[in-house]
């Protein structure tokens, strides 16, 4: 790795510091590993900012959502790697409102987050689509810059569409054979190739509260501690990143696939 992790953080350190930030620190517990989350949210420029370090099977993570522009930018200093997608607004809905969210949840858990049984998953599936030379393509001068900050090449990426097919291992591996008989599409039965997808043991999450608009609960008799869990669930979002990978129906794994040329199209 041609950077430390300590250099990067100072350099994210220098790009918070020019914004007016409110600090989150989420002391989560999740499948018997504890951790400390970051959440940074700037509420002026309407940009949030995220850490998760490395825990169980899940990689360390850098976030930037830029509501504006309505991107998000993930990274992740194990692979070099970085991806921009689109941000979901069914799960984040803008600076303020995560804001107002996390002082709800610290009114009542301080900043503690149990994982053992989140109210809300939300699981996505991402698949590379190409690669991004031109980051001033990105429009967001802050997700621009946090990239700049790692120096990793950034992939745009998509979800995978429902009902496809998952590859059953990481060998991204083809052999010359598979490799021919792929490009000359000389599949069993004179079947062609199809699309799948390869799991490249990429992934990350993060914790929140995602709060609904309160409703008056004056003469109900809910209490304050019920509203929360009602209003503000805990939230817990996982991220994997896919390979596209080119197959003879027939073919389950990776290593059966044409997968290399595909990731970086």
């Amino acid at each position: 790795m041609n950077k430390t992790i300590s250099s990067l953080k100072l350099k994210l350190v220098n790009i918070m510091k020019k914004a007016a930030l409110n600090t989150f620190d989420l002391h989560v517990a999740e499948k018997g590993a504890l951790f400390d989350q970051s959440i940074d949210t700037d509420i002026i420029n309407d940009i949030i900012y995220y850490h998760t370090p490395a825990h169980n099977d899940l990689d360390e993570m850098y976030k930037v959502q830029d509501f504006k522009h309505n991107i998000e930018v993930s990274c992740y200093p194990s692979k070099l790697e970085c991806y921009k997608t689109y941000l979901d607004r069914t799960v984040y809905k803008d600076a303020t409102e995560t804001t107002e969210s996390l002082v709800k949840g610290y009114k009542y858990n301080g900043n503690q987050i149990s994982g053992e049984e989140p109210t809300s998953v939300f699981l996505k599936n991402w698949y590379k689509k190409g690669v991004i030379l031109d980051l001033n393509l990105l429009g967001s001068k802050s997700a621009k810059e946090f990239v700049e900050g790692f120096g990793f090449q950034l992939h745009e990426v998509g979800l995978i569409p429902e009902n496809s097919e998952i590859l059953q291992n990481t060998n991204t591996t083809t052999g010359e054979r598979k490799k021919r008989q792929l490009v000359s599409m000389d599949c069993a039965n004179g079947a062609e190739p199809t699309i799948k997808y390869g799991y490249t043991n990429t992934q990350g999450c993060d914790w929140l509260y995602v709060c609904e608009p309160t409703l008056s609960n004056e003469g109900n008799g809910i209490s304050e501690e019920l509203e929360l869990e009602l209003d503000c669930p805990r939230s817990h979002v996982r991220d994997r990143v896919y390979m596209t990978c080119l197959c003879c129906p027939e073919h389950n794994t990776a290593s059966a696939c044409y997968c290399q040329a595909m990731n970086y199209e």
